[in-house]
């Protein structure tokens, strides 16, 4: 069972200047009132998350036809809990998963951070250098397309886990698309790791449990860290080519939580009242 669907909207903005006359492209970036969408294309929403929808695109070379173009969205989460350090906590995590090592080691307004990335984005990609007979003959090598999405894959009053789908395009074959999966104890109002879930000792033995539980088979199942909350059990994600190929898409491996108590820590037992 997938928990995870790539959401792929198909909405676009133009941003380019009609009063440019430059050979390169001059981002006019869109204000913040116009990168948020209409309420049918944000997230569902969440009590004590509010949906975030932002997007912006921009043309390489203003005035040719079918010139390259970026394209970015986002469409996530800010939390609004009733604790102000567990807000900064997740939106700060959510802020890593979208924005990388640019993140603020603190996020106290996910919106403007987020909002600030595609814009630097945008800005960078309408000023790098441009091979003009490059553009003519490869235009997708200059082609960028960036979609994160955030969904939610598990939620009761002491657990919250987070799921952000990020589906690239940056010139070749094809696009890529990964997940990052961040869970929370809302109690407690922190984040909850890989090594706050299992004993030091029980890697060797949930790489041969997660091998026997997993309907893909393969010598390179290993316990990887990006793991999360579901109702049935804990999910383990790995991307496309960390243990498949491109054609297996993502590869995920929920372990129920009768199996996977025997390799929990104390702490997890008790998060999990098992």
């Amino acid at each position: 069972m997938k928990y995870l669907t790539l959401l792929v909207v198909c909405c676009c903005f133009a941003c380019q200047s009609s009063e440019s006359t430059d050979s390169k492209a001059i981002p006019t970036l869109l204000p913040e009132e116009k990168m948020r969408a209409d309420d049918e294309q944000v997230p569902p929403q969440h009590e004590f998350l509010t949906a975030i929808f932002m997007a912006d695109s921009l043309a390489l070379m203003p005035g040719q036809e079918e010139s390259p173009m970026a394209f970015y969205e986002v469409s996530s989460f800010e939390a609004n809990f009733e604790n102000d350090q567990l807000n900064a906590i997740i939106n700060t995590a959510l802020g890593r998963a979208i924005v990388g090592e640019d993140a603020p080691m603190r996020v106290t307004d996910l919106r403007r951070t987020i909002q600030a990335f595609v814009k630097s984005r945008i800005k960078a990609y309408g000023q790098q250098e441009v091979e003009p007979d490059l553009v003519k003959d490869m235009p997708s090598a200059y082609e960028q397309d960036h979609r994160f999405t955030t969904a939610v894959t598990y939620q009761n009053d002491r657990i919250l886990t987070l799921a952000t789908n990020h589906y690239y395009f940056t010139g070749g074959a094809h696009g890529n698309y990964y997940t990052v999966l961040q869970s929370f104890d809302l109690k407690e109002a922190k984040e909850i790791h890989f090594t706050d879930l299992f004993r030091p000792d029980a890697k060797d033995q949930l790489t041969e449990v997660l091998s026997q539980w997993s309907e893909f088979k393969s010598e390179d199942i290993y316990p990887t860290e990006n793991v999360g909350f579901t109702a049935e059990g804990l999910l383990f994600n790995y991307p496309p080519y960390e243990i498949g190929s491109y054609a297996d898409g993502e590869i995920e491996i929920v372990l129920p939580y009768d199996v996977a108590r025997d390799y929990l820590s104390d702490n997890a037992r008790r998060l999990l009242g098992i």
